[in-house]
C-alpha cells in the first residue's frame, strides 16, 4: 500500500505542475527540498524552501503554452518513515509550433507525514533532449 501512496504523491506533483495549480503543488512537498537539476542546468544541487522551487517553476512552466510530464516504471523502496522512488520520465514543453522535450530518470526522496507522504528530494538525470533547447531561456526572457 505504501508504494501506491508514494507513486500517487509523485504523480500528483507533476499533475499540479502541468496544470499550474501552484497551491496544490505546494502540498506535495515537505518543509525543505533538495533539488538537483544539475544534469540539465549545470548548477549544483541545493536545499531550498519548496515555495522557492515553485517560484522558479512558475515563470518557466507558465511561459510555455503547455507542458506534459509523463512518468513510467516507478519503483519504490520504503520504510515506515521514508521512501525513495525511481521513475523514468519524458517532459514535453510547447510554445506555438515549437517544442523542447527531454527524457531521463528521477530519484525522489519522500517522508511520511500525518496526511501521507511528502517529497523532500528530487534528482533528475537527463538522458536525452529534442527540439529547440533555447526555449527555456526564451520563455524566461533571457
Amino acid at each position: 500500500m505504501d508504494a501506491l501512496a508514494v507513486q500517487d504523491m509523485i504523480l500528483k506533483l507533476f499533475w499540479h505542475a502541468d496544470r499550474r495549480e501552484w497551491d496544490e503543488l505546494r502540498k506535495c512537498f515537505g518543509h525543505r527540498l533538495l533539488a538537483d537539476y544539475s544534469s540539465i542546468t549545470g548548477r549544483p544541487a541545493k536545499e531550498i524552501d519548496p515555495a522557492d522551487q515553485i517560484a522558479m517553476w512558475k515563470p518557466l512552466l507558465g511561459g510555455f503554452d503547455a507542458t506534459q510530464h509523463l512518468l513510467s516504471a516507478i519503483r519504490v523502496e520504503s520504510t515506515e518513515e521514508s521512501a525513495t522512488a525511481y521513475a523514468q520520465f519524458q517532459a514535453q514543453h510547447t510554445l506555438g509550433n515549437e517544442f523542447w522535450m527531454l527524457g531521463g530518470s528521477y530519484e525522489f526522496g519522500l517522508e511520511r507525514v500525518n496526511h501521507g507522504w511528502c517529497v523532500t528530494r528530487m534528482v533528475v538525470t537527463k538522458l536525452w533532449e529534442l527540439g529547440d533547447t533555447s526555449l527555456p531561456a526564451r520563455v524566461l526572457g533571457n
